[in-house]
């Protein structure tokens, strides 16, 4: 499949999901839409072997809000 996109332009890895959301706010505009995929209504996340609470509409939330730890 053909893509019009260059990594690192307009097409990102991110591997951490919390810098993912962050990266995906900082080059949103006011009328973008943001998808977000994969964990869905998932209460944690598994990072270096270890279960860490986690719930993407609660991160998404902080972020936009300004309650960013």
């Amino acid at each position: 499949m053909e893509t019009n996109h260059t990594e690192g332009e307009t097409a990102f890895r991110v591997r951490d999901r919390r810098d993912a959301f962050r990266k995906a706010l900082a080059l949103s505009d006011t009328n973008d839409i943001i998808i977000i995929t994969g964990k869905g209504s998932e209460e944690s996340i598994v990072e270096n072997g270890e279960k860490h609470p986690f719930n993407d509409k609660r991160e998404i939330q902080r972020l936009v809000t300004g309650d960013d730890r």
